[in-house]
């Protein structure tokens, strides 16, 4: 064979090599995730559960590739208004919608006419039998039953229980007001359904179904009796310092950073047609003082933190 069918052959074998090496990695590549916008859409005023439920949506949108803008709808904004602006969101490319409303169904029956096309998911849904649309939720009677049961387990014979008037419009307090009522009431336990005053009797316990009200009644007792008298709601910095002090005996604690997360991830499933249930129901904690430095308390409670 002469000098040049060597050099002709050689040249031959290395091309055949690189384009070989080429297809190899065409093919055995790992696919991109695909990146998705989300919007999300709240009208809670309650700014520690807004945080945390932000902070559980922001990794997962990191974890997911996906891009999120928040929208916070007020009481003032006309139907006209709120449209423009889930107009505005389809036209930047919105593909998916969280809502973080007190009535999502309401809403999603009102602007459905809009929404073809989009994947919506509700967060921290409250509802009475199962909810219309895909959800993520928390069993809101049951956890204001089980903290009405520590109450119960916790209380003297001749201790007053005062329940802090809920207001009933707001459809998680009404659930959770039901499910501690109905535990009273299987103890035959009488209570006062009022607001907190400054005339409070020292032989009072207090439920309270929601963060502001455990605020409130820990900022009414805190100075005047220094005994585990409330059982309330929520992990902001001012009831977990009182649970500490000694002054809440026991914090129901929803898992606002899950729902966040898993919301961004059960859409994200669904758009990319991956196997996604239509919702979850998160799970939520009970809180003592003894048990609030516990590692797997402190995870749950603090899940930024940690």
């Amino acid at each position: 064979m002469s000098r040049k069918q060597w050099e002709l052959l050689l040249a031959g074998m290395a091309l055949l090599f690189i384009m070989g090496i080429s297809i190899y990695r065409y093919t055995s590549r790992i696919p991109e995730e695909e990146s998705y916008r989300l919007s999300v859409f709240s009208d809670s005023n309650d700014h520690n559960t807004k945080s945390v439920l932000r902070q559980g949506m922001e990794r997962a949108s990191r974890d997911f590739h996906t891009d999120l803008n928040f929208i916070m709808f007020t009481e003032e904004q006309t139907q006209e208004e709120k449209e423009e602006i889930i107009f505005r969101e389809i036209q930047r490319g919105s593909q998916g919608f969280l809502l973080h409303l007190d009535n999502p169904d309401a809403w999603i029956e009102k602007y459905s006419h809009m929404l073809e096309g989009r994947v919506v998911l509700a967060l921290e849904v409250a509802f009475y039998d199962q909810p219309d649309n895909p959800s993520i939720w928390i069993n809101n009677e049951k956890m204001g039953y089980e903290l009405a049961m520590e109450l119960v387990k916790g209380r003297d014979e001749n201790q007053n229980v005062v329940l802090f008037k809920t207001k009933e419009h707001n459809k998680k307090d009404y659930l959770r007001s039901m499910g501690g009522k109905k535990a009273l009431e299987e103890n035959g336990i009488v209570w006062e359904e009022r607001e907190v005053t400054d005339n409070e009797k020292e032989n009072a316990l207090y439920l309270c179904f929601n963060q502001s009200a455990t605020e409130q009644t820990v900022e009414m007792l805190k100075d005047k009796i220094n005994r585990e008298c409330i059982f309330g709601v929520g992990n902001s910095e001012k009831n977990v310092y009182y649970l500490d002090k000694g002054v809440i005996h026991t914090l129901a604690v929803p898992d606002e950073y899950m729902i966040g997360y898993m919301g961004v991830k059960n859409i994200c499933d669904r758009l990319s047609f991956r196997e996604s249930s239509q919702g979850m129901e998160i799970d939520y904690i009970l809180v003592s003082k003894e048990e609030l430095y516990l590692p797997e308390v402190q995870k749950r409670m603090f899940p930024i933190v940690q």
